[in-house]
């Protein structure tokens, strides 16, 4: 078999696999881990959102991927803590940091501020999709579990 012939074959075998990995999400080196109670009483709030919209942000035009942040348009469907506006956008950088989500996703959020007073959600944190943080939401529902 020529080198060529073995290159293809092994393009042929190795795309599929690649095709099914996942989208990485957040990269979380410094072992941070924060316990639901710390998370929800150092948020400005937490939610139960639906993502309606998302819009690709291109603000700076050196960036070499051209896509900075994506601003992600909620409607709250329950506060569970805190007083968000019930029309809510979360800014989410194009880093390893950056938290995705898909339109018509539902996500339990806890919320913070940037220093231009922009939403953000710690992709560290105890955020995600709602049918993945149920035991999250038992907790922040008992009173005897936060602060």
């Amino acid at each position: 078999m020529s080198v060529a012939a073995k290159k293809a074959l092994c393009a042929a075998l190795l795309l599929p696999l690649c095709a099914a990995v996942p989208p990485a999400l957040a990269l979380c080196l410094d072992g941070r881990a924060p316990q639901v109670a710390q998370e929800a009483a150092a948020a400005s709030g937490v939610v139960v959102a639906e993502v309606t919209q998302a819009e690709l942000l291109r603000e700076d035009p050196a960036d070499p991927d051209g896509i900075t942040a994506t601003l992600y348009v909620l409607k709250v469907l329950r506060t569970v803590r805190g007083a968000p506006p019930p029309g809510l956008a979360l800014y989410s950088e194009n880093t390893s940091a950056r938290f995705p989500m898909e339109v018509g996703g539902r996500y339990l959020l806890f919320l913070s501020r940037d220093r231009n007073y922009r939403y953000f959600v710690d992709a560290c944190g105890n955020s995600g999709l709602l049918s993945q943080r149920q035991e999250v939401l038992k907790t922040l529902d008992d009173p005897k579990s936060l602060p």
